[in-house]
């Protein structure tokens, strides 16, 4: 399931359907663990999350424009789900 717009903790998934959403970059997260591949695995309430920092880019008529995202998935195996993946998946979405 993916969401366009950033959500609070407070929106958590009830349905078994895995997440992948923006949330502020700024956001002070419990981390618990760090992966070789540069995300890491971090509380939000009882939800177990993991963190993935990265650059999208995008180019339009208008030129090229590059914006720093934080991005929170519920697919924790880094090993399964790669972070080059999930953030070409988000920046799809649209």
């Amino acid at each position: 399931m993916l969401f366009a717009r950033p959500v609070s903790g407070s929106g958590r998934h009830r349905t078994g359907a895995d997440l992948l959403v923006r949330c502020k970059s700024g956001r002070n997260l419990p981390l618990v663990a760090r992966h070789r591949d540069g995300s890491a695995v971090a509380r939000l309430g009882a939800l177990t999350v993991r963190v993935i920092d990265a650059e999208i880019s995008i180019r339009t008529a208008a030129g090229a424009r590059t914006g720093h995202y934080r991005l929170l998935t519920t697919l924790t195996d880094p090993g399964a789900h790669l972070v080059a993946e999930l953030v070409r998946l988000y920046h799809e979405r649209w």
